[in-house]
């Protein structure tokens, strides 16, 4: 197993039982197409993080690093909060 995922071994590869990568046998990892909708679901939450920081003043550096730790512990009832905030403050 890798971490909490279940892996199956197929031919040269290695696929992950809840379907999101797959690796080879030089162990490199590939992003199935439900791994890569989640991971672009991450990349949009870290910018939408970082943007609303930055516009209540957090310097961009801070506001990045901070971006990083809240996108993944936060709740998707709180972040659709801070993005209806955001849109109706778009300045």
């Amino acid at each position: 197993t890798f971490g909490d995922f279940n892996a199956m071994i197929k031919g040269d590869s290695i696929k992950v039982e809840n379907g999101y990568i797959t690796m080879d046998k030089t162990g490199l990892i590939t992003l199935e197409p439900a791994g890569l909708a989640i991971a672009q679901e991450m990349l949009d939450r870290h910018h939408t993080l970082t943007t609303f920081l930055v516009r209540l003043g957090v310097d961009p550096e801070t506001a990045e690093a901070d971006a990083c730790k809240i996108e993944h512990d936060i709740s998707p009832q709180t972040f659709a909060a801070i993005c209806r905030h955001a849109k109706e403050h778009q300045g």
